[in-house]
C-alpha cells in the first residue's frame, strides 16, 4: 500500500494535505448520457444484467445509476421545486424506476453502434422511455437528476430533525459481489418493508454498490429504522459484503466498522493512527 491509498478515505485522521496534484484522464472522443425508464424494478434489474453481457470494443459504460420507485418520486418532487430541472421532460407515465448511464467510445461510429446495442437490450418500444444526448448541457441536466435525489433525501431528514433533534440521517452504502445485485436488492426491499419505514434504494447497480436511505417521519420510525439498519448490516457481512463501502465511516458508523473488521485489522488501524498522529489530535472520534 502506498501513501495515496493509505490517506485516501482516512477522513482527516492521519494528516492534513496542504496541496494536491491531480492527473486527469482524457475525455473520450464520443460520450453520451442516457436515462432508461422502466415499469418496475424487475425490468430495471433485468436490463442491468444485460448491460454486463455487452461485447467489449464498441463502447464502455462509465457509470450506471439505479433509481428505485421512491428515488424517482423524489426526482418528480424536485422537478416541481427547482427551476434548474425545468428543462428536463417529465418522466414518462407509468415509469417507476430508472437507470442513468454514461457511455463512451473511441469514435462516433463505434458509439452509434454501441447506442443501438443499448436500445436493443432495453427492449423499449416507447421513445419517451429513453432519454439520450451527447450535448454538454443535456448531460449536465441528466447529472442533476442524479444529484437532486440525495438532496431531497437530506431535505426530508432535516424536516424530521426539526420536529425531533434526536433524529439523524440513517444511510447504508452497501456492497456485495457484482453478480448478486438482484439478491441484495431483494434483501434491501424486504428490510424496508419489515421495518415499515420509507426508504430509497439507489446507486451503482453494476458494481452492486447500492445505498439504502431510511426516511423516518418521527422518532418511533427512526428507532425502527436504526434497528433495521443494524440487522441489515449484520446480514450483509454474513453474505460476504460490506455495510460501509463508499461514503466513509465518520462517527455514526463506527459500530459498523467494528462489526466488519477483525480484531487484528482494528489493531492494525490503531497502530497506523498512532504512527502518523501520536497525540491523537486529528479527526477526533472518526473511524476508530
Amino acid at each position: 500500500m502506498d501513501l495515496i491509498d493509505l490517506f485516501a478515505g482516512s477522513e482527516g485522521t492521519l494528516g492534513i494535505l496542504l496541496s494536491l496534484n491531480l492527473r486527469v484522464i482524457p475525455i473520450p472522443p464520443a460520450c453520451w448520457s442516457l436515462i432508461f425508464f422502466f415499469s418496475d424494478e424487475k425490468e430495471a434489474l433485468a436490463f442491468a444484467g444485460k448491460l454486463k453481457t455487452l461485447p467489449a470494443g464498441a463502447g464502455e459504460i462509465l457509470c450506471a445509476e439505479f433509481f428505485d420507485p421512491l428515488s424517482l418520486s423524489l426526482f418528480r418532487e424536485a422537478k416541481e421545486e427547482q427551476t434548474s430541472l425545468a428543462p428536463l421532460p417529465d418522466p414518462p407515465s407509468g415509469a417507476t424506476c430508472a437507470i442513468l448511464l454514461e457511455a463512451a467510445s473511441h469514435s462516433e461510429e463505434a458509439m452509434e453502434e454501441f447506442l443501438f446495442s443499448l436500445l436493443e437490450i432495453s427492449e423499449q418500444s416507447d421513445e419517451e422511455r429513453t432519454w439520450a444526448s451527447d450535448s454538454a448541457i443535456d448531460k449536465e441536466r441528466f447529472r442533476s437528476m442524479r444529484h437532486c435525489v440525495p438532496e431531497k433525501i437530506n431535505q426530508h431528514i432535516h424536516a424530521a430533525q426539526n420536529k425531533d433533534p434526536r433524529i439523524h440521517k440513517l444511510a447504508l452504502d452497501l456492497s456485495g459481489p457484482p453478480d448478486q445485485y438482484e439478491d441484495y436488492y431483494d434483501l434491501y426491499q424486504k428490510t424496508l418493508c419489515e421495518c415499515e419505514v420509507r426508504g430509497t434504494i439507489c446507486g451503482h447497480i453494476l458494481e452492486n454498490r447500492l445505498h439504502v436511505n431510511f426516511l423516518p417521519k418521527d422518532y418511533g420510525e427512526f428507532e425502527r429504522a436504526a434497528d433495521a439498519a443494524s440487522r441489515l448490516s449484520d446480514e450483509i457481512i454474513k453474505l460476504g459484503g460490506c455495510p460501509c463501502a463508499e461514503n466513509g465511516i465518520g462517527k455514526i458508523k463506527r459500530p459498523l466498522l467494528k462489526k466488519y473488521l477483525t480484531a487484528k485489522e482494528q489493531a492494525l488501524q490503531q497502530t497506523i493512527k498512532d504512527f502518523f498522529d501520536p497525540h491523537h489530535k486529528l479527526g477526533a472520534g472518526n473511524i476508530l
